[in-house]
């Protein structure tokens, strides 16, 4: 019984239990799953990668999305794995993120996964995250040796040594203990008046300096080492030195303190003679101005800390130079460099330490030095003949630019009654059917305009697609008071003889002789401006041009059997005979020579014609440029679809393009820059290690795409350099064309090794003067070895940075005026001072060309200052290229390189002016002759004289004056007085050779 009590009462209590656990499973259940859950997921914002392949890093932010997070732990794996591969963690910050950066370098190209964990105080999980990333395949250019070169790169003179003397080309530096020269000679003359001095003082007192040890040893032709030593009683001064073939100084020194010694004072002082410090140029410049180029200053100058500074005269200087002020602790930074004039000394001083500091470890600074010129150029500019027409399909395009010829309306037309008539080829089909109503003005066929800048009136006469004929009208503001339209039955190919006529009350248009229409209206542009400009089209697919003649009556008939001729009515009458192909001006019988731009000699019904393209020989652009005499065409940036790249996807028009140029002897450069495209592949990946810190650029292009700017101290170095290389080996090109690439562009980007840490923990600027001067010298030698003859042309307004210009074969300069509009003194602009300092090219040993966008002077008022300095402004297609060939011929024809240059500064002895605003400067080839150019740099038009002392100049007999862009000779006076006419910024070139001599 008990027993069976029992086991009911277990049955009952069993029961219950069940009862229990089935009433509170449930619950039992849902407290277990809600501890086994996994914390929370981060958003994808709060979690960020920063991939830097080429350190092999990965840097990992996490921001925690409350305030509990302590901590964060991270563990890569490879994506789809569970095995961790590095980990890492990080505490929180203030601001709620942690930051850890981890070691990929031991990882293989993949894709992969960073896992990561918040964790509170407790070390207990509060947030769990993930984000995938991709390690790219490494590239092949990424440690390329292409360009790279430890000796002496070609085309560059064996640099020399000789006990403490170091001979680069045409210089020589002396040392002795101390860490910079002791003596500077450049161009024949000592530069400096006594060494550079390292000057320091402590406890009130100076530090006098023993030399110990100067070891000059020459390691190669292009390198000598040099190891220097000083004492003093407290530190030491110790120095390793490098001096390179171009002159190039690069000095690793230290200050070593014996013991702790407080320092009161520590700067660089560099003694300039004053007769050889005429002009200061310091780094960086500014857009919109010239000012860090011009004199020297006349009073005590304070500056900033620059990075890059240099004092010459118009043939030689010296510089010094400092990638960044790290180790300088000065009280007032606008007091770091200081330039003192004296009457014998002008002194350079570089402030370093004006603050008591205590030293007990050595200071470390890195310096440089050069002395200018850096080499002699047997070829230059003139030699090169450089232009921007780079374009794919111009050896086959058909050459039509711009074509017009334009002439003076002041005396060449009478506003109230006159006559306009030419010889016309219809180069269009008339009866051409109109495809869109809406855009059918495009069809109409330009001839004869007679406006003026600034006014929108004007006098016209064109075919009309309306009337299928001449029309003549007259535009005022928005109105056409006057209009004639007529038609007439023309042919493609076809000569006519077509006229407009006003005077008597009526305007009236003729064809062939006939009057075909009229309408009453009295004169053309009433009353007609001074300024204004008769223009005559003969674009490709309009007309072509003969026979013009303008006359001061309204003809009422026309001989159209013979060609017209000069009567007592005739303004103007230009044949278009005696024309040379480079076409500048017409030689009209009467009236004022035309201005041609673009238009070529053709066959006309009545000999020479004016057209867009020889209608008997078609020309091509390419062919066009080489019969004015081209040699090198640059191709700018759309050569290739992504900025500043190495490769192009056009191959097969790159190719073709080269061998139609080597056809005719010209070579072909391209654009390389300064920056990194956003749609560049490589953007993804090495974007973050190669760009300029902070981000700087944005420049904008189609494709669409933005671009910012790189550092070469970056890999970037790599993939130029070798993607250089491997584009010429591919297609046979000539050299670059740099855009900015010398330039030492400022930057904090610690990824790439620029950037210091300042004892306030900031980051301090970096100017990588040195990494971009091995950029520019492997471009150089990677050029140079392939080509001897090879381009390394440099686009680098502002910036004159000799240790990086030093591998330009010559550079381009002055855009930074050139967004400024007209209206302001050119020479206030670009003061002389400041042209003979940074634009001239001569105290640089790099040959130079001056860059102008007509604003805010025009080319040719460019040209007024810059031909005194030898020095060519580059031009375009459309009148500009076509003078700038028209002295290439003549100074060839001459014999420049013969000649012994006289420039305006220093020529006083041969020729004498009427005015400081009168400039002279002589090519002198002795008894064969003479260039001068005369301008006029005065504000007001005047006759400017200047008479040149023919016997200091060997000139004798019978001599003759040539004006070589307007091609016209005539007797030259035996007193040697040259007397022209000249508008403000207005010059000429005159070839005075003995009558006779060509």
């Amino acid at each position: 019984m008990l027993v069976n009590t029992q086991i009911a009462f277990m049955r009952i209590v069993s029961f219950s239990i069940l009862v229990l656990v089935l009433v509170l499973a449930p619950f039992v259940v849902a407290v277990r799953v809600e501890a086994q859950e996994s914390p929370p997921v981060l958003a994808a914002e709060a979690i960020t990668l920063t991939l830097y392949p080429i350190r092999g890093e990965l840097a990992v932010q996490v921001t925690a999305p409350e305030s509990t997070a302590a901590k964060t732990e991270v563990v890569l794996q490879k994506a789809g794995a569970s095995e961790t591969l590095v980990a890492g963690e990080a505490s929180l910050d203030a601001s709620r993120t942690a930051s850890c950066t981890l070691n990929i370098s031991g990882l293989q190209a993949g894709a992969y996964e960073a896992k990561v964990t918040l964790l509170d105080a407790a070390g207990t999980p509060i947030f769990l995250g993930s984000q995938g990333f991709e390690i790219p395949e490494r590239p092949a250019w990424l440690g390329s040796r292409e360009g790279l070169c430890d000796g002496l790169p070609p085309g560059w003179a064996p640099i020399q040594a000789e006990g403490n003397a170091v001979r680069p080309w045409g210089r020589e530096y002396r040392f002795d203990g101390l860490p910079g020269p002791v003596a500077v000679t450049a161009a024949g003359s000592a530069v400096l008046t006594g060494p550079v001095r390292f000057v320091a003082r402590a406890g009130g007192a100076p530090l006098v300096w023993t030399p110990a040890e100067t070891r000059v040893e020459k390691v190669n032709d292009g390198i000598i080492k040099v190891t220097t030593r000083a004492e003093s009683d407290s530190c030491s001064l110790s120095a390793s030195i490098t001096v390179e073939f171009d002159g190039m100084i690069r000095s690793d020194w230290q200050l070593i303190p014996k013991g702790t010694v407080t320092l009161d004072y520590l700067g660089i002082e560099l003694p300039f003679a004053a007769k050889h410090a005429r002009y200061l140029y310091s780094y960086p410049g500014s857009w919109g101005n010239a000012y860090n180029a011009g004199a020297a200053p006349a009073e005590a100058k304070d500056m900033e800390f620059r990075p890059f500074i240099w004092l010459g005269d118009e043939e030689r200087g010296f510089c010094w130079f400092s990638e960044s002020d790290r180790n300088f602790f000065v009280a007032d930074p606008k007091q770091v460099t200081q330039i003192v004039p004296g009457p014998e000394e002008t002194l350079l001083r570089i402030n370093m330490i004006t603050t008591p500091t205590a030293l007990d470890t050595p200071l470390e600074y890195t310096f440089g030095f050069q002395a200018t010129p850096v080499r002699d150029n047997p070829e230059d500019v003139w030699d090169f003949r450089i232009c921007h027409h780079g374009n794919y399909g111009i050896e086959d395009k058909p050459y039509n630019l711009n074509s017009n010829v334009v002439y003076p309306a002041k005396g060449s037309i009478n506003p109230v009654e006159g006559t306009v008539e030419a010889w016309v080829r219809v180069a269009f089909d008339p009866d051409i059917e109109i495809q869109d109503v809406e855009t059918r003005g495009e069809l109409n066929r330009k001839l004869f305009t007679l406006s003026a800048k600034g006014s929108s009136d004007e006098f016209g006469f064109y075919w009309n697609i309306d009337d299928r004929g001449m029309r003549a009208y007259l535009k005022q503001g928005d109105a056409y008071p006057a209009m004639v339209s007529t038609r007439a039955d023309w042919k493609q190919g076809e000569w006519h003889h077509v006229a407009v006529t006003w005077g008597g009350g009526m305007l009236a248009v003729w064809n062939d002789g006939q009057k075909a229409g009229e309408s009453p209206w009295n004169g053309t542009l009433v009353p007609a401006p001074d300024a204004a400009e008769m223009v005559f089209q003969c674009l490709s697919g309009h007309f072509d041009i003969d026979e013009l003649r303008v006359s001061d009556i309204a003809r009422t008939s026309f001989d159209v059997t013979k060609a017209p001729e000069v009567d007592d009515h005739t303004l103007l009458l230009d044949h278009f005979e005696g024309l040379n192909p480079l076409l500048v001006h017409t030689r009209p019988e009467k009236g004022p020579a035309g201005r041609v731009s673009g238009a070529v000699a053709a066959s006309g019904p009545h000999g020479v014609c004016l057209a867009s393209s020889a209608s008997d020989k078609p020309i091509t652009m390419l062919d066009r440029l080489a019969e004015l005499g081209v040699r090198t065409i640059c191709f700018h940036e759309h050569w290739t679809d992504i900025q500043n790249y190495a490769t192009t996807t056009h191959g097969a028009e790159l190719t073709k393009l080269v061998q139609a140029c080597h056809a005719r002897t010209i070579r072909l450069i391209p654009y390389y820059g300064y920056e990194l495209s956003n749609i560049a592949p490589e953007w993804r990946y090495y974007s973050e290690e190669c760009l300029v810190a902070p981000r700087v650029g944005g420049y904008h292009r189609l494709p669409e795409q933005n671009a910012y700017i790189v550092c070469y101290r970056s890999a970037w170095q790599d993939y130029m350099a070798d993607g250089i290389a491997r584009a010429m080996d591919e297609y046979d090109l000539d050299g670059v064309y740099l855009d900015g690439t010398a330039n030492p562009w400022k930057c904090r980007n610690t990824k790439h090794g620029c950037g210091y840490v300042k004892p306030d923990g900031t980051i301090g600027d970096t100017y990588p003067i040195f990494a971009t001067r091995e950029m520019m010298k492997r471009i150089w030698t990677l050029v140079k070895s392939r080509k001897p003859d090879g381009m390394i042309n440099v686009h680098q307004s502002t910036t004159m940075t000799i240790p990086t210009i030093a591998f330009a074969t010559s550079y381009w300069d002055g855009e930074q005026l050139g967004g400024i509009p007209r209206g302001q003194w050119s020479l206030d602009l670009l003061p002389l001072d400041a042209f003979r300092c940074e634009f001239m090219g001569h105290p640089w040993g790099v040959p130079a060309e001056l860059l102008c966008y007509e604003q805010p002077y025009s080319y040719a008022e460019a040209m007024s200052f810059s031909l005194l300095h030898d020095v060519l402004v580059r031009g375009q297609l459309g009148g500009n290229l076509e003078m700038e060939s028209k002295l290439w011929h003549a100074m060839d024809t001459f014999g420049r390189k013969q000649a012994t240059w006289l420039p305006y500064w220093k020529n006083q002895e041969v020729v004498t002016t009427d005015s400081n605003d009168t400039k002279v400067s002589l090519y002198s080839r002795g008894a064969d002759g003479l260039v001068a150019v005369v301008s006029n740099l005065g504000k007001e038009p005047r006759e400017v004289t200047a008479r040149l002392n023919l016997e200091a100049l060997k000139l004798s007999g019978t001599l003759s004056a040539y004006d070589i862009l307007n091609e016209e000779e005539s007797a030259f006076p035996t007193d040697g007085v040259i007397a022209r006419l000249l508008n403000p910024l207005e010059f000429r070139v005159l070839w005075i050779r003995p009558t006779g001599k060509q």
